[in-house]
């Protein structure tokens, strides 16, 4: 990961795969799987009728927070 410092702020900057940045051993087999269930999850929701969408928004807190919903 690469550090900065953005207006008095340490930014740390992903390698996009986020398990060779915790330093997982086979982080690249790990990155892979998670892709593939992801898309897996997103192809069983389409083909069961629902409509797949992904919303980012700023947090209310420090940490955000993921929530599925059925609407």
């Amino acid at each position: 990961m690469r550090r900065e410092v953005i207006g008095g702020t340490e930014v740390l900057w992903s390698s996009d795969n986020i398990y060779a940045d915790m330093g997982i051993p086979d982080a690249e087999r790990f990155r892979i799987k998670a892709n593939l269930s992801e898309r897996k999850l997103m192809d069983c929701l389409t083909r069961l009728g629902y409509d797949v969408e992904i919303s980012v928004r700023p947090a209310r807190e420090a940490t955000g927070r993921l929530t599925v919903a059925r609407g």
